[in-house]
């Protein structure tokens, strides 16, 4: 993990609330046999993760798949937020689209909903927009794994926000 990885993910970890994260370990499907088995909850809260993905919103491209290789749900989260917001403010295609290969590279650690859905329709729902990824988006609504066929489907709200629906349909 690189330095600036580890400070983030401290700080993260500074603000864990272990009776809050046992609350949410049913929401996440954490417990063996749901479907974020094996997930590690810190129970921060989504604002003051929202707070620390502003802050390092500059982290280089090693710290956030780091960030998003993380054990901790919500490190992992504060990874995929930076590249959604990187994504959005992009001044390029070629900005985009290597935000969007880094989110795909780094994709094994968006493995639950609400990782899925806050990234999803502005990263590549953003490309399909552009024209891109659509070959990519069908291939990945056949993935025999439940986040890789999510990310697809959720991907297609971009498109549909932009009055474009066939997409969303066919997947």
């Amino acid at each position: 993990m690189s330095r600036a990885a580890g400070e983030i993910g401290a700080e993260v970890e500074a603000l864990a609330d272990p009776e809050r994260a046992w609350a949410m370990a049913p929401y996440f499907g954490v417990a063996p046999g749901g479907y974020g088995e094996g997930d590690r909850l810190l129970g921060v809260r989504a604002g003051e993760l929202e707070r620390i993905a502003r802050h390092h919103r500059a982290a280089a491209t090693d710290t956030i798949g780091c960030l998003m290789s993380s054990p901790w749900h919500e490190v992992r989260m504060v990874g995929v937020r930076i590249l959604r917001d990187r994504y959005r403010s992009a001044a390029s295609d070629r900005e985009q689209m290597a935000t969007w290969r880094l989110y795909e590279k780094n994709s094994d650690g968006v493995d639950n909903w609400d990782l899925i859905d806050i990234s999803a329709p502005w990263i590549t729902g953003g490309e399909l927009i552009a024209g891109r990824r659509i070959a990519t988006v069908r291939r990945q609504a056949r993935s025999p794994d439940l986040w890789t066929r999510r990310r697809a489907v959720v991907a297609t709200l971009g498109p549909v926000r932009a009055g474009r629906t066939s997409l969303a349909l066919e997947v």
